[in-house]
C-alpha cells in the first residue's frame, strides 16, 4: 500500500449565527507534509459529532466561554476521534497502532505525538 500524499479536510467556511447552512463547511484538498521526527501520518477511523462541537464554531462565540479554543472561520473542524497510524517517526507510537486525541475532520493527517491522548483499545 502507497501511502496517502493529500488529504480532505472539513474546513469551518462560514460560522453559524443560527441553523447550519449549505456554505457552512467546505471540503479541500490539501497536501499532507513530509513526516518529521516526532510525527506520525494517520488515517481517521472514527471522528467525534457531539453538541459542544457547535459552541466551538459559532460565529461570535466568546472565547472565554468556552473550555477550548473556538473554530475560527478557515479552520478545520475540530473533534475527538480515533485514528489509526500507517507511519511513524516517533517512538511512541508504532505503524498500526489505534491512538485517539482531539483531531478534526479529515480523512489523513501528519500529526505531532503530543497531538495523541494516548493508544486506543
Amino acid at each position: 500500500m502507497s501511502l496517502p500524499t493529500q488529504q480532505k479536510v472539513w474546513i469551518l467556511a462560514n460560522p453559524p449565527a443560527g441553523q447550519f447552512e449549505a456554505d457552512t463547511f467546505k471540503l479541500e484538498t490539501r497536501p499532507l507534509p513530509e513526516l518529521k521526527d516526532g510525527e506520525v501520518l494517520v488515517q481517521m477511523q472514527y471522528i467525534s459529532n457531539d453538541p459542544a462541537q457547535r459552541g466551538w464554531m459559532q460565529k461570535d462565540v466568546d472565547p472565554k466561554r468556552l473550555y477550548v479554543p473556538p473554530v475560527y472561520k478557515g479552520d478545520p473542524v475540530r473533534a475527538g476521534g480515533i485514528a489509526k497510524v500507517l507511519a511513524s517517526k516517533s517512538s511512541k507510537y508504532a505503524v498500526g497502532d489505534l491512538v485517539n486525541g482531539q483531531f478534526a475532520w479529515w480523512d489523513y493527517a501528519v500529526i505531532g505525538e503530543d497531538k495523541i491522548t494516548t493508544k486506543a483499545m
